[in-house]
């Protein structure tokens, strides 16, 4: 996709004068790291969301179906449910995807106290599950809390093929990042039995870690490898042409004793 095109995705979503930073492109048109450490204010949500519809909108076929935002809190998941509805209906507006693109009704938000639509309903159109760790994690693990047991390898199978996992606010996470990290290994060896076996592994899921103090090495496990390298991307503030986030940055904060 041409930087002209991220850029009117970004122009739809959040409206004309907005442009898209330059990591922000990348997310749109090259191939995702693991982890991603980001300064709060950066855009992680948008730049992952709408670099998900870009790569959607270009390689449908290979690029996983489901995103799933999986966080740690309550008011995370409304903050982000709130922004990801808009954006969608106002790419819904404009007729962009053609089927490659979730419709207003393909939202779904897992948390407790809400009445989640049906996201089994409909497994073949693109979807965005926006949920809380305790309902997402429980549902990967085959044990998907206020769910129906007669649904539980439903969701389980699905969440575990053609989908983006993005676990943002590691640092908040609790042993929820380390049963992330281990479904990824394990989906990880799965995958490469499979080629190894001649089995078919198709598009199976693949994670995305997010935080502004992210260290890598709390992605350590027995079966899983510190990511370096490519697999990390750090957004470095004094890079961002718009310096409005250098400015975010350095600003002063100003403690108070009572």
């Amino acid at each position: 996709m041409a930087s002209a095109e991220v850029e009117d995705i970004y122009r739809i979503a959040l409206g004309e004068r907005v442009r898209p930073d330059r990591w922000q492109r990348e997310f749109a048109t090259d191939a995702w790291p693991e982890v991603l450490i980001a300064p709060t204010g950066s855009g992680k949500t948008a730049g992952v969301t709408l670099g998900w519809v870009a790569h959607r909108l270009r390689s449908p076929r290979t690029t996983p179906r489901r995103l799933v935002w999986c966080l740690p809190m309550r008011t995370l998941v409304e903050q982000t449910a709130e922004d990801v509805c808009g954006w969608f209906r106002r790419l819904d507006d404009r007729r962009l995807g053609s089927g490659a693109l979730p419709k207003p009704a393909d939202i779904h938000i897992l948390m407790g106290g809400v009445e989640a639509a049906r996201w089994l309903d409909h497994v073949e159109r693109p979807a965005v599950i926006i949920g809380t760790q305790d309902m997402l994690l429980s549902r990967a693990l085959m044990r998907g809390y206020a769910s129906s047991r007669a649904i539980w390898p439903m969701e389980f199978a699905l969440l575990h093929q053609d989908t983006q996992w993005v676990f943002d606010e590691v640092q908040l996470m609790g042993t929820g990042r380390a049963t992330s990290i281990q479904l990824e290994a394990f989906r990880r060896l799965e995958a490469e039995q499979a080629t190894e076996d001649g089995r078919a592994a198709h598009c199976t899921a693949r994670s995305l870690w997010i935080s502004a103090t992210l260290d890598p090495n709390w992605l350590k496990t027995v079966d899983f490898q510190v990511p370096t390298g490519n697999a990390v991307k750090q957004i470095d503030p004094s890079a961002v042409k718009d310096d409005r986030l250098r400015r975010l940055v350095t600003a002063s904060k100003l403690l108070t004793r009572e």
